[in-house]
């Protein structure tokens, strides 16, 4: 009864199946989900000016400390954890150098760990419901193996990344079945027997990064078709997480290449920007990974396509279905 007070407004949202569907996930902090943070970046200015948790006083701080608190502080009931740690793309390996403890709803501690705990990604990652991994720290074709093992266990997988003006997030919901309609059944007893359910059927990371621009529709917005060849383009180069700037000129000769139609906009803007951090396109595209998340776990809402991109100067979210 305690918890039916508490999670009132959700269970009128969106029910009690879906909100208990939701609770017993590890992965998003919304209204009773757990998650976990898994992080050794340091706070710097950019963090600062972009990231809402954050501020100056935590410049130089690892950036798990303030916002596992900030988190904490939102929603005694939620089972946060959070290390300071990294994923080993090479090995396969999930890095925990230190394990945060909150206590007297103020305090952070650090559990140091005498020896690095290293884990197996994939017997790590089949305890949760959905994994969402940053590309600015893990580039997307670099994800392919954590991908699979999402896919096959039907983990929801989610990457996004911010270049600027624009982001993008990339999704595989695995084998997803819709369970209930965004518009309920006024009449109970009409519901009863009739099988509602969708399923939609995505793809891996892998496919996603070889399907040919020939694939997507002809309506297609001209920014996702300059945003996944920019994917590609890291792909091709072999960038990683140090990797900050790109050749103009390089990337429009390796655009045109891919191309299969004449193209309006001009992509010097998003080479400017790559990877720079711009607080409005983190928000929306945050907003947009969240939405998704409770739409995969709750299995109630019709998904968006695999990949959206958001384009400030056109004031609006993309998406296609690149399969």
């Amino acid at each position: 009864m305690e918890k039916e007070k508490i999670y009132d407004r959700q269970l009128r949202l969106w029910g009690v199946k879906a909100q208990n569907r939701m609770m017993k996930s590890n992965n998003l902090i919304l209204n009773g989900i757990n998650i976990t943070i898994i992080d050794n970046n340091i706070v710097d200015e950019e963090d600062i000016e972009n990231i809402f948790f954050l501020n100056e006083h935590d410049m130089k701080e690892y950036m798990s400390v303030p916002i596992f608190k900030e988190l904490k502080s939102i929603n005694q009931l939620i089972n946060i954890k959070s290390f300071i740690g990294h994923i080993n793309l090479d090995t396969n390996n999930i890095i925990i150098e230190k394990e945060l403890m909150y206590k007297d709803n103020e305090i952070i501690q650090e559990e140091k760990i005498i020896n690095d705990c290293s884990y197996d990604i994939c017997d790590y990652i089949t305890n949760y419901t959905c994994v969402c991994i940053s590309c600015e720290d893990y580039p997307l074709y670099k994800l392919t193996k954590i991908n699979e093992i999402c896919h096959e266990k039907n983990i929801g997988f989610f990457a996004n990344m911010c270049h600027g003006k624009y982001a993008f997030l990339f999704s595989d919901f695995g084998k997803h079945i819709i369970e209930e309609s965004y518009y309920k059944i006024k009449n109970d007893d009409n519901k009863k027997g009739n099988d509602n359910s969708i399923e939609v059927q995505y793809c891996t990371l892998s496919h996603f990064l070889k399907v040919p621009f020939s694939n997507l529709d002809k309506k297609t917005n001209d920014i996702i078709y300059y945003v996944f060849a920019l994917i590609l383009y890291e792909q091709d180069k072999k960038m990683n997480k140090q990797n900050k700037q790109i050749d103009e000129q390089e990337f429009l000769n390796f655009y045109n290449k891919l191309a299969n139609k004449t193209n309006t906009q001009n992509p010097t803007e998003l080479c400017k920007t790559y990877k720079i951090n711009f607080s409005p396109s983190c928000s929306i595209m945050g907003g947009v990974t969240s939405q998704e998340i409770r739409k995969f776990i709750s299995r109630q809402h019709e998904s968006i396509p695999n990949f959206c991109v958001f384009d400030m100067n056109q004031n609006i979210v993309c998406t296609s279905m690149i399969k």
